[in-house]
């Protein structure tokens, strides 16, 4: 019960942005039809085979379990025995450099266009 809420809660925010982000309801239905037409498979026929995108959606899965497991913590990694701070830094610092190679390019500020 408690995932069904939270993946709804998830594809609503997602729909949400998709209908801000767009300039007009034409390219907001056409980014969702896109999505939902199997030419949204291609990009793994790119040229590197899609290696790129599978590793950052295998990337996105392990931080989202680390979220999941660690969801009733005051933070995700609090879960991690990790007694070592050369350790724990090491973690913050993969961690850190998953979301700068996840990032892409920096978008305005989205009331900009309002």
């Amino acid at each position: 019960k408690e995932c069904l809420a939270m993946l709804s809660t998830a594809f609503l925010v997602g729909i949400g942005r998709i209908f801000f982000r767009a300039e007009n309801m034409q390219q907001a239905i056409g980014y969702l039809s896109g999505i939902c037409s199997l030419s949204f498979f291609d990009m793994f026929a790119m040229d590197d085979g899609g290696k790129r995108q599978l590793l950052c959606l295998l990337l996105s899965m392990i931080l989202l379990l680390v979220e999941w497991f660690g969801r009733r913590k005051q933070h995700a990694l609090e879960r991690i025995p990790v007694r070592s701070r050369v350790f724990r830094w090491m973690i913050y610092m993969i961690i850190a450099g998953m979301v700068m190679m996840m990032g892409g390019a920096p978008s305005p500020f989205i009331y900009f266009q309002f």
